[in-house]
């Protein structure tokens, strides 16, 4: 039997009727159900332990290594998630068929790797007042944010007068802005007493964090506070007065108000410093602000004196009767 071409367009036309009235299935609806836990933190803990499955060995910087798992290291770190992507794979050693891979990780010390390792596997991180900076450190450098933000928060509820300093340097290191801005507003608060406590650690300060400390305004409020900030300008120069002496004028007049001093008090001791006495623009600088306060004060004297002093008194020499011409009466 021959099949015409106008049987195949009558028989598609049918097909196509058909189709018009079959209902169209509704969409299915896609749920995701979370789990209790995907992973078992435990499981992981036992696995890196005993050494099973690990793939990786980290070497630090003293020789001592540690075997993991890339891909909990690469979850967890920045750092060794471009590591292992190809990035970086000249840090690499033995990558292939021979063994585990071998990352050779310098300036960590092995104590430090070992304490953020642990740290990833059993989800807490164990710490003292005496390991806490430097696991801060390490975990800045290897980029592993969950050990770096929990140091953060650690370090930013333990700053005392002790320590601050300190901290202070490691926020301009390894970053962390609100551990920085709450370091920065500890020792404003505390300035006299931060100094006193630690002055090594306070000449030790670079220029920036210097300024960035006494340019606050809220160090210098009173003669106490300014004669407080003149001191630490004083004692950082100290430390070497070759390259940092040349910083005392321009110091002075950014961070010190020398004119709040009392005259006497910026005499003996702002003039007298050896530091100023031994750098002659600031002696010139600090000699023309004592001039000015010498010259106000006797201003203010004068004014005084002439305010206290009793009014003249009126009196009959002072208002004489003249008399005039007249004749004799008779």
């Amino acid at each position: 039997m021959l099949t015409t071409l106008a049987d195949v367009w009558i028989g598609s036309g049918d097909l196509c009727r058909r189709d018009r009235t079959r209902r169209v299935p509704k969409p299915e609806l896609v749920q995701d159900i979370p789990l209790s836990s995907s992973v078992d933190p435990s499981a992981l803990f036992e696995l890196w332990s005993e050494g099973l499955l690990c793939d990786v060995v980290c070497e630090a910087a003293d020789g001592s290594s540690f075997n993991a798992h890339m891909v909990v290291l690469a979850a967890s770190s920045a750092f060794f998630r471009a590591l292992f992507a190809g990035a970086g794979a000249h840090m690499q050693e033995g990558k292939g068929f021979g063994g585990p891979r071998r990352v050779v990780l310098p300036g960590i010390s092995g104590e430090t790797l070992r304490d953020i390792l642990t740290s990833l596997y059993t989800r807490s991180l164990r710490v003292t007042p005496e390991s806490i900076q430097r696991i801060f450190a390490g975990s800045s450098l290897l980029q592993v944010e969950p050990v770096y933000e929990a140091c953060a928060r650690y370090l930013e509820s333990h700053i005392t007068v002790s320590n601050c300093l300190q901290v202070l340097q490691l926020t301009a290191m390894y970053g962390s802005e609100d551990l920085h801005r709450s370091v920065v507003g500890f020792v404003r608060q505390n300035f006299a007493e931060v100094v006193r406590n630690d002055a090594a650690a306070w000449q030790e300060l670079p220029e920036e964090l210097l300024s960035e400390v006494l340019g606050g305004g809220s160090v210098a409020a009173t003669s106490q506070a300014e004669l407080d900030a003149f001191q630490a300008v004083a004692c950082w120069v100290e430390w070497d007065r070759g390259a940092r002496g040349p910083l005392l004028p321009l110091l002075l007049h950014q961070h010190v108000q020398l004119h709040r001093l009392p005259p006497a008090c910026l005499r003996s001791k702002v003039a007298e410093h050896p530091v100023v006495r031994g750098n002659p623009v600031a002696a010139g600088v600090v000699d023309g602000v004592l001039k000015e306060a010498v010259e106000d004060a006797l201003a203010r004297r004068r004014v005084s004196m002439e305010r206290a002093a009793p009014p003249q008194s009126r009196t009959a020499a002072s208002t004489g009767v003249m008399v005039l011409g007249g004749h004799e009466m008779g």
